[in-house]
């Protein structure tokens, strides 16, 4: 799962914080889905709380199954890049940077 490593984003009064269990943000940044360290599963626009959404056990699918996926792509993606004869360190860097701003990539499909 994708959790915020060392990073905590302050912009909007709900911020993004170390210990959160789910944090997928889509729509170019409009909406992030996060699931704090007690559970509670909130939604956020531009950052800023939106819904409560605690109980919505759609939201909450949704948000670990593009989770899983992303995660899914961004290890594909360091595999290829690795056959290719990048360097690991640097597949790694470069597949964590193209899924997750939502690139297209040398083969030219889109990522999540």
């Amino acid at each position: 799962m994708n959790t915020p490593k060392d990073i905590e984003q302050t912009e909007g009064a709900a911020a993004v914080r170390f210990g959160d269990l789910l944090c997928v943000t889509v729509a170019d940044g409009k909406y992030t889905v996060k699931q704090d360290a007690s559970g509670r599963l909130t939604a956020l626009r531009y950052g800023e709380p939106w819904r409560d959404c605690v109980g919505d056990g759609l939201i909450c699918a949704l948000a670990y199954e593009v989770d899983s996926l992303r995660e899914r792509l961004q290890r594909a993606t360091q595999a290829y890049l690795c056959n290719q004869g990048i360097p690991e360190e640097d597949a790694k860097r470069e597949a964590a940077r193209v899924t997750h701003n939502n690139k297209l990539t040398d083969a030219g499909t889109k990522t999540l």
